[in-house]
């Protein structure tokens, strides 16, 4: 059994290792992964927010909705609408 986790030396080190590699520690990277698998849900589908939240790892809406706001600085819900706002003009713009 040693031979085959011989490599392992615990999760410190793992966590070094990634935060050398990657530029930010394994559950900073996971949020921001998070993050941008929700935002894309947010703005491409109209899934309700606690699917969304499952979706991405969250077991409910109203942790997923603090994070998110701390993390974007925007609730799940405004920033659906203000993408929704974006596109709009946007379209407005090309077909004007």
């Amino acid at each position: 059994m040693s031979g085959a986790l011989g490599w392992w030396r615990g999760p410190r080190p793992l966590a070094e290792r990634f935060r050398k590699a990657m530029g930010d520690t394994p559950l900073s990277h996971l949020r921001t992964v998070r993050m941008q698998k929700a935002m894309h849900l947010l703005a491409e589908t109209e899934r309700p927010l606690d699917q969304v939240a499952e979706e991405v790892g969250y077991s409910d809406a109203f942790g997923f909705s603090k994070v998110f706001k701390r993390e974007i600085g925007l609730s799940p819900r405004d920033f659906r609408r203000r993408d929704a706002q974006d596109r709009q003009s946007e379209w407005r713009i090309q077909t004007g």
